[in-house]
């Protein structure tokens, strides 16, 4: 019995260091979820970017993706400041050169919508310094490449940059003494230097 006991054991312990992980690498996977954050640099702009996203994959070298983000940003020219933070969604697409599945380097692009709470001072630190709050809600259009470098049979990290623009679709302005104010966002061209870790199955 003791023997049965530890042939069955060793039989469990090859199929799972050895036959199965083989079998998992062969495999094409077709589905992604990464998390991520990012820093935007941009002229006098400055954000933080955290992501969950899902990659799935409809070719051998094209996948589509869903991207859930919140964005919180600065934007400050030493006259007017402008601090906003909000939610983002975005579709996208990418093409894989090497036909390899979720792997390896891409190019893509994708569009999507924000809208951000933000706080506003124009004129800073002058004695006729104004301030006011406004909703903002924009549209945004981007291009991307990266990689997806694998460190186990389902498991990457993702390194990515991404340029693109928000064009600002309405931008509801307030000063602090309830006046309405024309005053509109800064939010504009920007660049995105990305890292996330990411699971496929």
């Amino acid at each position: 019995m003791r023997g049965l006991l530890k042939k069955t054991t060793v039989l469990i312990l090859f199929l799972t260091l050895v036959i199965i992980p083989q079998e998992i690498l062969a495999q094409e996977t077709e589905n992604s979820i990464n998390v991520g954050g990012s820093y935007i640099l941009g002229p006098d702009l400055g954000a933080s970017l955290f992501y969950v996203e899902y990659e799935r994959l409809v070719s051998p070298k094209v996948s589509l993706l869903g991207r859930l983000a919140r964005i919180d940003y600065e934007y400050d020219d030493g006259v007017y400041v402008e601090e906003g933070s909000g939610p983002m969604i975005e579709m996208g697409v990418r093409f894989y050169p090497s036909e390899n599945g979720l792997r390896g380097f891409y190019i893509g692009g994708g569009a999507g919508f924000g809208s951000a709470d933000v706080d506003w001072t124009d004129d800073k630190g002058e004695v006729y310094e104004t301030t006011g709050t406004a909703d903002v809600s924009y549209f945004d259009l981007n291009f991307n490449l990266g990689s997806k470098i694998m460190l186990g049979p389902n498991f990457h990290i993702e390194p990515s940059a991404l340029i693109g623009n928000w064009f600002v679709m309405e931008s509801d302005c307030t000063r602090s003494n309830g006046a309405d104010c024309d005053t509109d966002s800064e939010l504009g061209l920007y660049a995105i230097f990305a890292l996330s870790v990411g699971v496929e199955f």
